[in-house]
This record gives structure tokens, C-alpha cells and sequence, in this order.
């Protein structure tokens, strides 16, 4: 299914993020930091410094800084659920309130909360498709 270019974006960010921190996975809590950041304009470290508790992303295993983060189990299954949100909702597209959607779906605890709360300020704002975006996802 096509993204939009802001929710393309997004998950572009959550993987860069992912790498910054050395992390051999990109888990929901990259994304969910990646949405608010992009959405606040402030950079993702800066939103989980101000808004999250430092340790919310939690012992997530590291890798060797060259080695290119891969999607958690989790965030696949959270990807999953946000196709069938759009699917649902008729967009044809997944935008990043259907991947906060997907997220709370299936996400856990502090993370599904989050999402959660930060889908409705978001909002449903039209996203347009980004034909063919490489997000890292397949």
C-alpha cells in the first residue's frame, strides 16, 4: 500500500532515529517520536527529552553504528494494522494517523497510549500518496 509523503517522512525518521541510537530494530516508540516530531517541528531527540521519559524507548538491543536497523516484530504488526485502518477508512493510503491507529492496535502499555493520544492531533488531514516511497518497510 503507498504512504503519504508525510507519513513517509515519518517512517523515514523513525529508522534514522533507530540508527542514531544504535538500535538493531525499529520498534513503534521510533515511530510514534518520529509522528510527534515532525508534527511539533522539533527533532525527535528533543520530543523525548521534553515529553517522554528518557528511558522510554528502553533496553533495546544495539548494533554496530553500520549496520542499517530492520522493523520490529512489533512495528510490523503495528504496519499491518494501519493497512487495514486505511483499508477501512477508503483512503487507498496510509497516513500517520493510520500508523498511530495501527500502533495503538497492537503496541503495549506506555507506547499504545501515546499513539493514542497523539492521533487525534493529528487528525485526518489530507495526505497525498507517495507513489512507490521507499520507506525501508519490505
Amino acid at each position: 500500500m503507498d504512504v503519504s509523503a508525510y507519513a513517509g517522512k515519518a517512517l523515514k525518521a523513525a529508522f534514522a532515529l533507530a540508527s542514531e541510537r544504535r538500535h538493531a530494530e525499529v520498534e513503534p516508540a521510533h515511530v510514534v517520536l518520529a509522528i510527534a516530531a515532525l508534527h511539533s517541528g522539533e527533532s525527535p531527540m528533543a520530543i523525548l527529552l521534553m515529553t517522554f521519559d528518557a528511558e522510554w524507548l528502553g533496553p533495546i538491543p544495539q548494533v554496530a553504528s553500520s549496520r542499517r536497523p530492520v522493523p520490529a516484530r512489533g512495528l510490523s504488526m503495528a504496519m499491518a494494522a494501519a493497512e487495514r485502518q486505511a483499508s477501512q477508512s477508503g483512503a487507498g493510503y496510509l497516513r500517520c494517523a493510520d500508523v498511530l491507529a495501527g500502533v495503538a492496535a497492537v503496541a503495549g502499555g506506555d507506547v499504545a497510549r501515546k499513539a493514542a493520544m497523539l492521533g487525534p492531533r493529528i487528525g485526518r488531514s489530507p495526505e497525498s500518496p507517495a507513489q512507490g516511497a521507499d520507506i525501508g518497510l519490505q
